[in-house]
C-alpha cells in the first residue's frame, strides 16, 4: 500500500459576515497549515477539498482560486451551513498561502466565526531508496561498505558523509547497489579530544535527475592505534648518582651497583589534531611522569627492559621498550689468605725463621674493562707493616720478601699478614695469621710468661697454641 499523509490549510478565524462578491473583496484568506507536513520524497495529490461555513445561501456558484489558478467551484444553493467541496488535484498545494472565493453577489456570505480550510491527501509516487552499512563504526583511514536497496535499478544516487564541518559526496550510478566508503585519517582533526565520533551518513535516492528522498544511518568514526604519538626513546648509563661519580666501564655499559640509567622520551609528537597530555618512564625499579627519568643504582644485572609511554589527549598512547644489558658486578673477594714458616729451602717448617704466602681471590672483570691491583703487608703484632715483593696472583705461592730480598721472621713473634685488593672502584682488604714458631714449652726472657706450643707473646700470661687442647685432671 502506497503511503498517504494529509496536510490542512486554515484561514484565520472570519470576523463578521463577509459576502461572496464578483471581485472577491470580502472573501480573500491568508491560509497557513494547522496540522500534517509535507513529504520531502516526491508525491502526488490524491484528494483537496475545500470546507467553509455558509450563511444566507442563495443560487449561486462559489469558484476558488489561488491568485490566478482556478482550485474548483461549487453551487451555493441549498441550505445553510458547513459546506465541504472537492478542489482539482493538478495543483502543488505545498505552495497554498492564500485563497479567495469569488460569487455573483446574490447575498451568499461567510459566517461571521467560521473558518475556511482546505484538507489536501498527498501519496508518494517513488519509494526513497534504503541504505544499510557493512559496519557500525570504522577506523579513520579505513573502509566500510554501503548496500542499496532500490525498487528501481533506473535510480541514481548520492551518499553524503558528514562529520564535524567535514563532508564528502559519493554520485553512484543508476544499477549500482554497494559502494566502498573511505574515511580519509584527516578527518580525525574533528575530534582532538576523544577517540571516536558519529558521523552522518546520507542516501539521497533521484529518479530521472529528480529528487526523490533522503535516508541517513550513523557511521561511527575511531581512532586507529595508527593515530597515536610518536616518539623517539633512548637509554643512557649515568655515573653520578646521588653525589657520587663512578668510573665508565665503556660507552653504553651498565654496572650492577654502580651506574644509574637516563632514559629520555624525545621527539614527542601528537597526530591529527590532537596534543601531548601525558609522558611516562619505568624500569630497573623506577619510574616517573616525565620525558626524562634519570634512576638511581641499578641494583640487579642482566637484561633490564624500560618502558616508555606518551599519551594524546584523545588518551591514545604508544609505548616502546628499550632493554639495556646490566653486567654483574661484586667487590673483589677474598676465598683465602694463609701464611707459615718455611726452612732455608722452602719446605714447611714450625720453628722456620722465614715465610711464605698464599692466596686465593677474585673480582669482576666487566668485559675485560675492570681491572685490579693485589698488595700484600706484613707486620710484627703491635709493630709496623711493610710492603713485600710479590705479585700475589690469585692461587699461587710467595716467599715473604722485600726488594732486599726474603725477610726474617724471629722466631718468637707472630705476625699480621694483610692482602689489599683495588679495582677501578675501591679497596677491599683481608687479614691473616703468621703464628710464631712453635716450642713445646717456651718461657720468656723475664721470666713471667709462659707458652706451650708456640713463643711467648705477652707477659705476666700463660699462651697455649691456636688449636691445641688443655685438660685439667686426669
Amino acid at each position: 500500500m502506497a503511503t498517504q499523509g494529509t496536510v490542512v490549510y486554515s484561514s484565520d478565524v472570519v470576523v463578521g459576515n463577509q459576502s461572496i462578491v464578483t471581485n472577491g473583496a470580502y472573501t480573500n484568506f491568508d491560509m497557513h497549515i494547522i496540522s500534517g507536513s509535507w513529504p520531502s520524497q516526491k508525491y502526488k495529490i490524491v484528494s483537496a477539498v475545500i470546507g467553509c461555513t455558509l450563511r444566507n445561501a442563495r443560487w449561486d456558484t462559489i469558484t476558488v482560486k489561488t491568485g490566478d489558478i482556478t482550485l474548483g467551484a461549487f453551487s451555493a444553493a441549498g441550505t445553510d451551513g458547513a459546506r465541504a467541496q472537492s478542489l482539482v488535484t493538478s495543483y502543488d498545494y505545498v505552495d497554498l498561502s492564500n485563497l479567495t472565493l469569488y460569487g455573483g453577489g446574490v447575498g451568499t456570505q461567510i459566517s461571521s466565526g467560521s473558518y475556511v480550510t482546505v484538507t489536501v491527501v498527498w501519496e508518494l509516487s517513488e519509494t526513497v531508496s534504503t541504505i544499510s552499512l557493512s559496519n557500525a563504526s570504522v577506523d579513520a583511514g579505513s573502509s566500510v561498505t554501503a548496500t542499496i536497496s532500490s525498487v528501481s535499478s533506473l535510480y541514481t544516487h548520492e551518499i553524503l558523509i558528514e562529520f564535524g564541518i567535514l563532508s564528502q559526496t559519493l554520485n553512484i550510478s543508476a544499477g549500482i547497489s554497494s559502494q566502498i566508503i573511505t574515511i580519509p585519517i584527516s578527518w580525525l582533526d574533528q575530534i582532538p579530544n576523544v577517540q571516536s565520533s558519529p558521523a552522518r551518513v546520507t542516501l539521497i535516492t533521484y529518479s530521472n535527475g529528480v529528487y526523490i528522498g533522503a535516508v541517513a544511518t550513523t557511521l561511527t568514526i575511531r581512532a586507529p592505534q595508527s593515530a597515536a604519538p610518536t616518539f623517539t626513546a633512548s637509554c643512557a648509563p649515568l655515573l653520578t648518582v646521588g653525589g657520587t661519580t663512578y668510573p665508565s666501564m665503556g660507552t653504553g655499559v651498565y654496572v650492577q651497583g654502580k651506574s644509574g640509567c637516563t632514559a629520555k622520551i624525545t621527539g614527542a609528537a601528537a597526530q591529527y589534531g590532537a596534543t601531548i597530555s601525558g609522558y611516562s618512564i619505568r624500569g630497573g625499579g623506577y619510574s616517573g611522569a616525565n620525558a626524562t627519568l634519570a634512576t638511581g643504582l641499578l641494583n640487579s644485572s642482566g637484561t633490564i627492559p624500560f618502558v616508555f609511554r606518551v599519551t594524546d589527549s584523545r588518551g591514545l598512547y604508544t609505548e616502546k621498550t628499550v632493554n639495556i644489558s646490566v653486567l654483574a658486578y661484586a667487590s673483589p673477594k677474598v676465598a683465602s689468605l694463609t701464611g707459615w714458616r718455611v726452612d732455608a729451602a722452602g719446605a714447611s717448617s714450625l720453628a722456620g725463621t722465614l715465610g711464605k704466602c698464599k692466596a686465593v681471590w677474585s673480582y669482576s672483570q666487566l668485559n675485560s674493562a675492570n681491572t685490579c691491583a693485589a698488595k700484600i703487608y706484613i707486620k710484627p703484632t703491635g709493630g709496623s707493616e711493610t710492603l713485600l715483593n710479590a705479585a700475589m696472583a690469585s692461587n699461587s705461592t710467595y716467599w715473604i720478601a722485600t726488594s732486599a730480598g726474603n725477610m726474617t721472621l724471629t722466631a718468637t713473634t707472630r705476625y699480621v699478614l694483610r692482602l689489599a685488593l683495588t679495582d677501578k672502584y675501591g679497596t677491599v682488604s683481608v687479614t691473616a695469621d703468621l703464628p710464631s714458631a712453635a716450642f713445646a714449652m717456651h718461657l720468656n726472657a723475664a721470666g713471667n710468661s709462659i707458652a706451650f706450643g708456640k713463643a711467648c707473646e705477652k707477659t705476666n700470661a700463660v699462651e697455649i697454641a691456636a688449636g691445641r687442647t688443655l685438660y685439667l685432671g686426669d
